[in-house]
């Protein structure tokens, strides 16, 4: 009876070596208890005096400019891209221009950096956007078409409006 030689070991293999048990160090469990949970909060969180204040900053500017149907949309925790949406009306598309400037003044003036505005060379829709306070100024007609306040739940101020013209 012939005996074969063991097979040889790869290098991978001899590189493998295994830590005797007592040098593994020991595992806690992984298992912890969970609390119960807390209450949540309602959805909408507080509001700070500073958001409200610069709301209040960004309505005034546009009564100050002769805006039409303002309105203010609450939407905290509703979205994340603003706390507040404003939506008003100017009669003509430069009128729409002037109460984007007013409003970008009032932006800067309250401390915001970095005010955007988009829209101002067509003069149908422009759009203000102050961080926590997004503007949107809109002819008319245009208002009408898009219907923002539908898309927020809102009634469109606006219908009593259309049924006199």
């Amino acid at each position: 009876m012939v005996r074969k030689a063991p097979p040889k070991k790869s290098k991978k293999a001899a590189a493998k070596k295994t830590l005797p048990k007592k040098a593994l160090p020991k595992r806690k469990p992984v298992f912890k208890p969970k609390k119960p949970a807390a209450k949540k909060a309602s959805l909408r969180p507080i509001s700070t005096p500073a958001q409200e204040k610069l709301r209040d900053k960004v309505v005034k500017a546009l009564e100050d400019a002769k805006g039409e149907n303002i309105l203010c949309v609450d939407v905290r925790g509703q979205s994340t891209l603003a706390d507040f949406l404003i939506i008003a009306t100017g009669r003509s598309s430069r009128q729409v221009a002037g109460l984007a400037d007013n409003v970008k003044k009032a932006l800067n003036a309250a401390g915001m950096k970095g005010v955007r505005m988009e829209g101002l060379p067509q003069g149908d829709w422009a759009v203000v956007d102050g961080g926590d306070v997004v503007v949107h100024l809109f002819r008319p007609e245009v208002r009408s078409y898009y219907r923002l306040e539908e898309v927020w739940g809102l009634e469109p101020p606006l219908q009593e409006t259309f049924k006199k013209l």
